[in-house]
């Protein structure tokens, strides 16, 4: 007979000044304006959600986050009548590994990391052993966009500086052309950037410059070979095929909103992309088709 297994857990208010932030945690962006609302919402409520935290493996009698850093930093600045924070505490060991899944799974559902936050989230898994089929599988995100997120951490940091949440968007370099950028030697990482972003430059024509620079001769194409069946050899093709083509979308679409495009090349668009929809509507027919009649055959024997 199977029995509980305990995961020694309790929770507690905890004063926040013998708590402190996970070094390695990868969020590094927090918009005081959204924590002063937060501490408004804490100091007029009751604190339900509960941040994670784990003993100070150094200090007696006080904590490491695991992940709950916003509410922490909220409290800690704005809060007014109180400073205690809703923990619940792990009290056996975790593994390196079990943190990181455990901060993964909060920040990457959250949806608001920052492209070189979750890259370094990525980087913590590949120095953690894990293959890029691993992470997708276990954060949910698709296999290319794991490896792109991956080229992010290869951009000098004047490039990286131009993702940074802090720029308007308008003047943020898309995150479709920083990851063209990683395929790119340093040297020459900026100047592209920078050209994109002064003229307004799709993908298109940055992976156009880019392959410019494989056939002079400046960079090489390595690529490693990997063994993989022929439906998941077709589901990555069509997979890169969506990404490819909605970084696109996102290019033009800008392009619209900031006056480089027509209405009417806007429209003509429109069309193109509901073509798409259809289908990826009528091949997502076929499968379920397909599945049945699988299901029906394999009841036969």
């Amino acid at each position: 007979m199977a029995h509980p297994v305990p995961i020694e857990e309790k929770v507690l208010f905890i004063p926040v000044d013998i708590i402190h932030p996970d070094l390695k945690q990868p969020r590094r962006h927090f918009d005081e304006n959204e924590l002063e609302e937060l501490a408004k919402n804490i100091d007029n409520h009751t604190q339900v959600t509960a941040a994670f935290v784990r003993p100070h493996p150094n200090l007696s009698g006080q904590y490491v986050l695991i992940y709950g850093e916003r509410r922490w930093r909220s409290i800690q600045k704005y809060c007014k009548k109180t400073k205690h924070m809703r923990c619940i505490v792990i009290e056996r060991e975790l593994s390196e590994d079990e943190i990181l899944d455990m901060q993964a799974i909060e920040n990457i559902h959250r949806k608001d990391l920052s492209p070189t936050e979750l890259a370094e989230l990525m980087g913590r898994f590949r120095e953690n052993g894990r293959t890029i089929q691993e992470i997708s599988e276990r954060t949910g995100l698709s296999y290319s966009s794991v490896n792109n997120y991956l080229k992010l951490l290869k951009l000098v940091p004047e490039v990286r500086e131009m993702l940074s949440p802090e720029i308007p968007e308008r003047e943020r370099l898309p995150i479709s052309v920083a990851c063209a950028l990683g395929d790119v030697p340093p040297s020459f990482q900026p100047e592209i950037a920078k050209h994109a972003l002064e003229r307004g430059t799709s993908l298109m024509e940055v992976r156009d410059r880019i392959a410019k620079l494989v056939s002079d001769g400046y960079i090489t194409r390595k690529r490693k070979i990997e063994h993989i069946g022929p439906l998941e050899t077709a589901f990555r093709a069509v997979e890169r095929a969506l990404e490819m083509r909605f970084a696109g979308i996102s290019d033009v679409t800008n392009a619209f909103l900031f006056g480089r495009k027509s209405l009417e090349e806007m429209t003509r668009f429109q069309e193109r992309i509901r073509g798409l929809i259809h289908r990826l509507t009528v091949l997502d027919k076929r499968i379920e088709i397909a599945k049945e009649k699988k299901e029906k055959s394999s009841k036969r024997r």
